[in-house]
C-alpha cells in the first residue's frame, strides 16, 4: 500500500507553492559554487573536470573557476522562477516591491554644461570714462583783516582769501579705442579764472581739450590743449598729498599750453615727451614764435622716480612782459625737476624749478628766480592720512614777486576719507617773507612778515 501523502491547500498550499521556486534557485546558486572550488588533486585522474575539455590544463580550469567565483549574482536571476524536476508547475509569483531608495543626487560630471553665454556686442559707450567732482572749503586768516581779500596775494591758488570759497565744479571725459582717442575736461567755480585766465564764456571753463592718436604701442600723439608737463603738483587738490596748492606751483609753473604734444614710452623705465605750443597758458598766440618744450621720465631703484624738463620761447608769450612780439630773440629758459618716492604708507615729491627770462623782459635786463618744494606723506590708515610741505622761493629782482625777495612757507595737512569718494581735509599754513607784504586787523597797510591759516576742504569725487 503507498503511502498516504499529505495534500495542502488553502494558504498553506499558497505558501509552499511559493517557496519552492525559491529553494530551487537557493539549491542551484549553491551547486554552482560548490563546483568549481573542486582542485585538481581531488579529482580522478583519468577523468576531465566537469565542463573542461579534456585536454584542456587544470590551471586553466581554476583561473576560469576563480572568474566565475568572483561574478555576482545578479538579483534578476535570483528572483526568476525556476522549474523543478517531477513538481507541479506554480504559479508565477508576484515580483518583489523595489525599496524605496531616495534619488542620488546627479554628479557634476553627468550633468549637461550650461548653454554658452553669447558675447556681448561692443559699444560706443563702453570706450567712455567719465568723472564728475565737487572741490569747495573754508578758509580762516588768523592776522583777522577787515578786508578779507587783503592777503590774497598772487603766489596762493585757489584758497586764496578769508570765508568760504568754491573752488571746483568738474568734469572730466575720456574716450579711448586702440589708435584714436579724446580728452575733454570742463572747470566751474571760483578757481577756473585763477586757473584757465580767461574771460571767454567757452575757452574760460576749458581746462583739457585734444585729440589723441596712437598708431603703435607706446607712442602717442596729442593736438589740442593739455595740461602741462611740469611741476609736482597739480590743479585737481585730492591728487596732491595737501589741499592747497603751493607757491612754487601757482607763481613759478605753466598750468596748459596748446599746441602738438608727442610722448614715447622707450621701455618700462624711460619716458620721452616732446612738444611744439603757442607759449605758457595761452589758448591764443600773441606773437609768430612758439614754445618748445621736452621732457624725460625715468623709473631708479628703490621705489623712486624722477623727471627733468626743459622749457623755452620767446618771453612775450611765456613768463615775459609781452611787450614786443619776436621770432628769436628775447627767449625765456625753463628748467624743472621732479623726483618722486613711494615706500609703503610713505610718499615724497621734491620739485625744484629755474627760471630766466630774456635780455629784454627782465628787470634791467635778464632777471633769474629760482625756487623749490618739498612733500612728505604718511598713510596711516586708507581713511586718515597726514602730509606736511615746505618751500622756499627766491625772486631777487621781484620779477613775479609781491614785493617779496625771499618766500617761505609751510603745510601741515589732516586727511580723513570716511569713504573713498568724499576727501575731507585741514590744510594749516604759514608763510615769512622777507619783507612785510601781509595785513592784519584794521592795518591800511601791510605791516606783518608772517601770516598764518587754516584751510577746511571738501572734495567729492567720482574717481578718488
Amino acid at each position: 500500500m503507498s503511502p498516504e501523502r499529505t495534500v495542502h491547500s488553502g494558504p498553506e498550499a499558497c505558501a509552499l507553492r511559493s517557496s519552492l521556486p525559491r529553494t530551487a534557485l537557493l539549491l542551484s546558486a549553491l551547486i554552482a559554487l560548490a563546483a568549481p572550488r573542486m582542485t585538481a588533486a581531488q579529482e580522478p585522474a583519468t577523468e576531465p573536470s566537469v565542463g573542461t575539455d579534456a585536454t584542456e590544463p587544470a590551471g586553466e580550469s581554476a583561473a576560469e573557476a576563480e572568474v566565475v567565483e568572483a561574478e555576482p549574482v545578479s538579483s534578476e536571476a535570483a528572483e526568476t522562477p525556476t522549474a523543478v524536476s517531477g513538481g507541479d508547475p506554480s504559479p508565477e509569483p508576484e515580483p518583489a516591491a523595489e525599496p524605496d531608495f531616495a534619488e542620488p543626487p546627479a554628479s557634476p560630471l553627468s550633468e549637461e554644461p550650461p548653454p554658452a553665454t553669447p558675447a556681448e556686442e561692443h559699444s560706443v559707450w563702453d570706450d567712455f570714462k567719465i568723472n564728475a567732482f565737487a572741490d569747495a572749503h573754508y578758509m580762516a586768516d588768523w592776522l583777522l583783516p577787515d578786508d578779507p581779500t587783503a592777503n590774497a596775494l598772487g603766489h596762493r591758488a585757489f584758497a586764496s582769501s578769508h570765508g568760504f570759497g568754491f573752488a571746483f565744479a568738474g568734469l572730466d571725459v575720456r574716450y579711448a579705442t586702440e589708435h584714436f582717442g579724446a580728452t575733454l575736461d570742463l572747470r566751474f567755480g571760483q578757481g577756473a579764472y585763477r586757473l584757465i585766465g580767461s574771460d571767454s564764456p567757452v575757452l574760460g571753463n576749458v581746462k583739457q581739450a585734444f585729440a589723441s592718436w596712437m598708431p603703435i604701442e607706446g607712442l602717442q600723439f596729442d593736438i589740442g590743449q593739455f595740461d602741462t608737463l611740469y611741476g609736482g603738483e597739480v590743479a585737481d587738490s585730492w591728487r596732491n598729498l595737501n589741499y592747497t596748492r603751493g607757491a612754487l606751483y601757482y607763481l613759478m609753473q605753466p598750468f596748459y599750453h596748446v599746441g602738438l604734444r608727442g610722448s614715447y614710452q622707450v621701455n618700462d623705465t624711460l619716458g620721452l615727451t616732446a612738444m611744439v605750443v603757442n607759449g605758457t597758458n595761452n589758448p591764443v598766440d600773441n606773437d609768430i614764435s612758439p614754445h618748445v618744450g621736452v621732457q624725460a621720465a625715468l623709473g631708479l631703484p628703490g621705489g623712486l622716480s624722477m623727471a627733468i624738463g626743459y622749457y623755452a620761447g620767446a618771453g612775450s608769450s611765456g613768463f615775459g612782459d609781452g611787450s614786443e612780439p619776436t621770432t628769436s630773440d628775447d627767449w625765456e629758459h625753463f628748467v624743472d625737476l621732479v623726483v618722486g618716492g613711494e615706500w609703503g604708507p610713505v610718499s615724497l615729491v621734491l620739485n625744484g624749478d629755474v627760471y630766466a627770462s630774456g635780455p629784454d623782459s627782465g628787470v634791467n635786463g635778464r632777471s633769474v628766480y629760482w625756487g623749490s618744494s618739498l612733500a612728505l606723506g604718511l598713510k596711516i590708515v586708507d581713511e586718515f592720512r597726514m602730509a606736511v610741505r615746505g618751500e622756499i622761493l627766491h625772486d631777487p629782482d621781484q620779477y613775479i614777486g609781491d614785493g617779496w625777495d625771499t618766500l617761505s612757507t609751510g603745510t601741515l595737512t589732516f586727511d580723513v576719507r570716511p569713504i573713498p569718494n568724499v576727501i575731507i581735509r585741514l590744510d594749516n599754513r604759514i608763510e615769512h617773507a622777507n619783507t612785510e607784504v601781509f595785513t592784519a586787523g584794521s592795518d591800511a597797510m601791510p605791516g606783518n612778515t608772517t601770516w598764518f591759516s587754516s584751510v577746511l576742504g571738501v572734495v567729492v569725487t567720482s574717481d578718488p
